[in-house]
């Protein structure tokens, strides 16, 4: 008799559209044949439409993308309550998502989003199942955090610790190393491949055709430096009239504060509206940093992994970072891109003066950093090694990975 596919249930509150959500949805598509997944989502977002259909989506509301949001409005406005409200939200999703482990059989629990580990751990623990963390994010910087995050990757039932990055896997590894394996985030690059991908944004910005686009892509969040690098390019825009600076993403889900509002009004009294160009959220990122002369990623705190950094590369784009973290692992300095000293503006401003003016150093990074995506970022490969990695996790080693599947898409609101 045929042993069935290997269940694993996946929790991930991530769904408007960042890194570990869309990092989900690249795997899913890759996934060998012998999984059967289930996922978890709060809510479709931007994310849902995108997970294959031969998966089952489960929606429980109360898994938060964030604490402070809990779904009940009116204690979001409320200091205190909010998080009081959010912990019960989390509290809640636990106990449903249990549940559906239970009614599902599942072999295994795979947390995917920071949220989504503590739950996981709760549910692996509470349903007798075997827990995988994945680490997308840094928890070394604050003591709190750090200890909490630990504690959770001793738990009997994590098997397995997976992180993006050595600078996420620092935190585990002084606990937990035994448990912790690397496996970087990946790219498909039959659609990050320059030949296909055709450019919209010079065409929408109706630049001319000697415009050199300095580009940042991803989320507006304070840590993500964008304030960095406006300043930065204020201080080359005099001496290259030709460079322009593109900014593609929208203010961070959940915060009050309006970063993009606050971008353009800095935009405009240093005057450069006419060169600053803030385009709002993108659901096909690949037009725009196609068009990219320069991807910059000048992230104030350390960066876990850096996902639009091996996007831009595939697509022949190099990259500009601040040099610490996780993204120091993905760009090699002056050969796929050049690093700059961390918060320093000045550094920041003449690396990206030496990128716009040094077309053979411009080229020569672009390659390179092509070079790199195809051989240490492919997703068909990478995907191998993190199936292999959730079935040791759940003792299924030699489940046959040349299963085909026969399901079909399951929406069940619980």
């Amino acid at each position: 008799m045929a042993q069935r596919k290997l269940r694993i249930l996946v929790i991930n509150s991530c769904v408007s559209g960042g890194g570990p959500g869309r990092g989900l949805t690249l795997y899913l598509e890759h996934a060998a044949h012998d999984l059967d997944f289930h996922v978890v989502l709060p809510q479709p977002g931007v994310i849902g439409p995108k997970i294959p259909a031969n998966v089952t989506i489960h929606i429980v509301p109360e898994l938060l993308e964030r604490p402070l949001r809990p779904v009940q409005h009116w204690a979001r406005a409320l200091p205190g309550l909010n998080l009081v409200f959010g912990l019960a939200n989390l509290a809640s999703a636990s106990r449903r998502i249990r549940a559906i482990a239970q009614a599902i059989d599942a072999d295994l629990v795979y947390a995917n989003h920071m949220l989504a580990k503590p739950v996981a751990a709760w549910v692996g623990a509470r349903a007798n199942v075997p827990v995988v963390l994945h680490a997308r994010n840094i928890h070394s910087q604050r003591w709190t955090e750090k200890y909490f995050f630990q504690n959770l990757g001793r738990r009997r039932h994590v098997k397995a610790i997976i992180a993006n990055s050595e600078a996420t896997a620092a935190c585990f590894r002084e606990a937990t190393p035994e448990k912790v394996t690397v496996i970087p985030n990946f790219v498909d690059l039959k659609r990050f491949d320059s030949k296909t991908v055709q450019g919209r944004l010079r065409s929408e910005l109706g630049l001319k055709t000697d415009a050199l686009v300095v580009g940042y892509l991803g989320r507006l969040a304070h840590w993500k430096g964008v304030d960095h690098l406006i300043e930065a390019f204020a201080r080359v825009a005099a001496d290259i009239p030709q460079a322009v600076l593109a900014i593609v993403g929208d203010n961070d889900s959940g915060r009050r504060l309006d970063l993009r509002a606050r971008y353009t009004e800095r935009a405009a009294a240093i005057g450069l509206s006419d060169r600053i160009h803030l385009l709002g959220f993108r659901d096909d990122v690949r037009p725009y940093l196609v068009d990219f002369d320069v991807l910059t990623l000048p992230s104030t705190a350390p960066e876990p992994f850096g996902r639009v950094l091996i996007e831009a590369m595939a697509l022949g784009v190099p990259p500009l970072i601040y040099a610490h973290g996780g993204a120091t692992e993905v760009v090699r300095d002056r050969k796929d891109g050049l690093w700059a000293r961390p918060l320093d503006i000045d550094d920041l401003a003449s690396k990206l003066t030496e990128l716009l003016t040094n077309d053979e150093l411009r080229t020569q990074c672009a390659e390179s950093a092509a070079g790199h995506a195809r051989l240490c970022f492919d997703a068909e490969t990478l995907s191998r090694s993190l199936s292999s990695a959730l079935r040791c996790a759940a003792a299924r080693p030699d489940a046959a990975a040349a299963a085909t599947s026969g399901d079909s898409q399951r929406h069940a609101i619980m």
